[in-house]
């Protein structure tokens, strides 16, 4: 749901929807808005579109109108103050990502760093103050290694990647995998 108040000023409210199915109703929802004192719904009614109004007042010195995680005080100034409610409906707003990565991915909408291929969902509030879902399709690819022994005889040399040695050694080098992770050749020459 996403709150709009009307400028009058409000009562615990906790609002349920029935949707009818035939004979039965099915829960919808319930969201609870109140203070610390006394707060009191009079009327309540919906439009068309679906939008719940609420009228009532309250004498609580700090009331939180915002039903979601969110705040939205009014104080009352003395007695009792009139309050008009308007709720109307929150769509949810969907997306998806599809990664491939090396060795393990930081997903930088939740901050977790993830290292198997999966699927992965954050829950994030969007700029009309109601649920994004955030899919991501990750594609964990592992890198590569392999060791290799090689007798370079005398005058030549022997070719890893782009590198020619000549001496014995042990020699180290990253070559590009078929999946395009990191491909670690370690070669001796005695």
């Amino acid at each position: 749901m996403k709150l709009i108040l009307l400028p009058l000023a409000f009562l615990t409210i906790v609002g349920i929807t029935l949707k009818t199915n035939g004979q039965t109703a099915d829960f919808q929802w319930a969201k609870s808005i109140g203070g610390t004192g006394v707060e009191l719904g009079q009327s309540i009614t919906t439009d068309a579109s679906g939008n719940v109004y609420i009228t009532g007042y309250f004498e609580s010195s700090v009331v939180d109108f915002d039903p979601g995680p969110g705040t939205f005080n009014l104080s009352s100034n003395g007695n009792d103050d009139v309050f008009v409610l308007k709720l109307s409906q929150c769509a949810t707003t969907t997306g998806t990502e599809t990664v491939t990565a090396c060795g393990n991915f930081t997903w930088s909408t939740d901050g977790n760093m993830y290292a198997s291929t999966g699927t992965y969902t954050a829950t994030l509030i969007n700029s009309l103050g109601c649920d994004s879902i955030v899919t991501l399709n990750l594609t964990v690819n592992n890198p590569t290694t392999g060791s290799q022994t090689l007798t370079i005889c005398a005058g030549s040399s022997i070719t890893v990647g782009t590198s020619a040695y000549s001496t014995s050694g042990i020699f180290t080098d990253i070559l590009a995998a078929v999946n395009g992770c990191d491909s670690i050749v370690t070669t001796t020459s005695p």
